[in-house]
Parts: C-alpha cells; structure tokens; sequence
C-alpha cells in the first residue's frame, strides 16, 4: 500500500525491496500494488511511506 499522491516509481523500488527481504519472515507473498479500492490496512512500513499491508476484501478479476 503506499500513502495517497505518491507512486511506487523506480526510485523508491529498490528500498522497497530491501525493506521487505528485511522483513521475509512476516509475509508469505507479496504483491507490489498502488491500487487502493477494497480496504487495505497497513501493517509494516518496509521503506518511507510504503507499507505492507493486508486486504482485508476479497481481490477479482486481474488484481487477484
């Protein structure tokens, strides 16, 4: 989940990234979204304003 106006562009992926293998042992699978609808919470900041996060609403169609 990343925080309103802000993008997962190339120059935050590499933090991202590292932040996550930081934190492996906290998820199982990971998928790299900027898409906000359902109801994402935020569960760990893996890099300034990115989050894991969990959806908590079931995904469909191509975001599933």
């Amino acid at each position: 989940m990343r925080c309103p106006g802000r993008s997962l562009g190339l120059p935050a992926l590499p933090a991202v990234l590292q932040g996550l293998m930081q934190h492996a042992e906290r998820w199982d699978v990971v998928k790299l979204s900027a898409v906000h609808r359902g109801t994402p919470q935020p569960y760990l900041e893996v890099a300034p304003a990115h989050f894991l996060a969990v959806m908590l609403s079931r995904c469909t169609g191509s975001s599933a």
